[in-house]
């Protein structure tokens, strides 16, 4: 298993969603009609990749998105 930091982590997980919404349209195009819908798993694409993170992570939060439901989020934290 290859383990991540945070960083490269939340990079992958961008690059995994773009392709993964990619693929999703291009199902709707080709495929489906436009008033159908197509789904994307964003909680799936995290937890692909979390379980190889490690790090000095900040604490994270929880977010309750209408479209993906609860989704982890990152608090930001200021040094002095």
């Amino acid at each position: 298993m290859n383990y991540v930091l945070a960083d490269a982590a939340v990079a992958e997980v961008i690059e995994r969603l773009n392709q993964v919404c990619s693929e999703q349209l291009k199902l709707l195009l080709e495929k489906k009609h436009l008033y159908q819908k197509v789904t994307i798993d964003v909680q799936g694409v995290i937890s692909e990749i979390e379980g190889r993170v490690y790090g000095d992570d900040p604490p994270m939060a929880t977010s309750k998105s209408p479209t993906c439901g609860q989704v982890k989020i990152p608090r930001a934290t200021v040094a002095e």
